[in-house]
């Protein structure tokens, strides 16, 4: 879950700063169909989950761009036929551990795959968060400065896409869309600059995590339900406290 935490946090951030929670939201809900299309064709679900990310990603910066209707369509879509290829070809698998996850219960390969994720997330954040910031406050001034839009957009999506699809099978959908929004929306109100919000956001998701784990383990619950309980209170009483002063 830790290497699951670290990606989702600093892309969280990223997703922060281009306002496009609701790309990553569909996404995450949007998996089921590659999940579904992976158990009917009996290929491996990594490569299957990583090839149907890559191409919503594409798809969505093709056509719809910043139309979140567009996007939430598109969503709407891919779970609607997940639901009807199951019914027709699983004899109606339970899907139910894609939604929730089940992190107890990762394996080897699901570390590894996790691993191999976080690192390339680390590498691209820090070979590109300047470019994606300036892009972010004026795509016309980071054309003059060099920076191709289309391309840093795309490849943005494409690993965004990635990390969630294959998060999800982890995590599952309600926790992986939770690690993308709380640890950046915490790290914005304690940050004054944009490393830092990068730093914050990977520490915040990093405490709460373990905190979640060891708690959970020793109470015998939910790590997800209480993560995303713990981030809740967590951010609604700094908000709270902010308000007041």
């Amino acid at each position: 879950m830790f290497f699951a935490m670290i990606s989702c946090s600093l892309l969280g951030v990223f997703v922060a700063w281009q306002k496009i929670s609701y790309f990553s939201d569909s996404l995450s809900h949007a998996v089921l169909l590659g999940i579904v299309l992976s158990l009917i064709f009996d290929v491996n679900q990594v490569l299957a989950l990583v090839i149907f990310a890559v191409a919503f990603a594409a798809l969505i910066f093709m056509i719809a761009q910043n139309r979140d209707s567009t996007i939430m369509i598109s969503s709407y879509f891919c779970i609607a036929l997940a639901l009807i290829l199951n019914n027709l070809f699983l004899q109606n698998i339970d899907l139910e551990s894609y939604i929730l996850g089940d992190i107890k219960n990762a394996g080897a390969l699901d570390v590894l795959v996790l691993l191999g994720v976080s690192l390339v997330s680390i590498g691209y954040v820090m070979l590109g968060y300047k470019k994606i910031l300036l892009l972010n406050l004026s795509e016309d001034l980071a054309r003059i400065s060099g920076v191709n839009a289309r391309l840093w957009h795309l490849s943005f999506l494409i690993l965004l896409a990635v990390v969630v699809a294959l998060t999800v099978r982890v995590a599952g959908i309600f926790l992986t869309t939770a690690l993308l929004v709380f640890p950046p929306a915490i790290a914005r109100i304690f940050s004054k600059s944009a490393p830092q919000m990068i730093w914050f956001s990977s520490l915040i998701g990093m405490a709460g995590s373990f905190f979640s784990f060891v708690l959970a383990n020793s109470l015998n619950l939910s790590v997800a339900p209480l993560l995303i309980i713990i981030f809740g209170l967590v951010f609604f009483t700094v908000r709270v406290v902010q308000s007041l002063r």
